[in-house]
């Protein structure tokens, strides 16, 4: 519902998109630790390459809704006993978050329609606790905050990549933790 918020007060012009440094080790640590009970039930082993203190520039609440989405959907989709990455790459060009994880029997003709409203793909993704929306909006909500958001399949292994323009040189970052 926050997503939708956002996307509906940006939408009318009530609010704009924040562009400031956020510690996105400090967004991404907390959504694992937020996750860490599903991920133990699941048998999920996770590593997490983002330092604390890893400032990107962005709109902190942005970043959280899309980052909380990317983990939460590997962490929910990856099979049981497999392996969730995620790591931040910087460039002269800007930065990239990418989160990794085992697809299962996802396709590649799959791909285009991962940020489909309501889409589910398979017999696993059709739970009644989820509507297929997180994705959907987070891939909308990433490009009208000049974010990109691509999805690939190589080797069985699903990668996310959500990417932005410069790195923050700011050494006291924002660490995005609003709702």
């Amino acid at each position: 519902t926050s997503t939708l918020l956002k996307l509906a007060r940006l939408d009318m012009g009530s609010e704009s998109f924040e562009h400031v440094p956020v510690d996105l080790g400090s967004v991404v640590t907390a959504e694992l630790r937020f996750l860490a009970s599903v991920a133990r039930e699941r048998d999920l082993a996770v590593s997490c390459n983002v330092a604390a203190g890893s400032a990107v520039e962005g709109d902190p609440e942005v970043l959280r809704i899309v980052v909380s989405n990317l983990l939460g959907n590997a962490v929910q989709h990856a099979p049981p006993g497999s392996t969730v990455a995620c790591g931040l790459a910087r460039a002269e060009q800007g930065w990239s978050l990418e989160v990794v994880n085992d697809a299962g029997d996802l396709q590649p003709g799959d791909l285009a329609a991962l940020c489909e409203p309501f889409w589910r793909g398979d017999d696993s993704r059709g739970d009644r606790q989820r509507a297929g929306l997180g994705l959907a909006l987070s891939h909308a909500l990433a490009l009208r905050a000049d974010l990109r958001l691509e999805f690939s399949l190589v080797g069985g292994r699903l990668r996310a990549a959500l990417s932005g323009g410069q790195p923050s040189d700011t050494p006291t970052p924002r660490n995005g933790s609003s709702s």
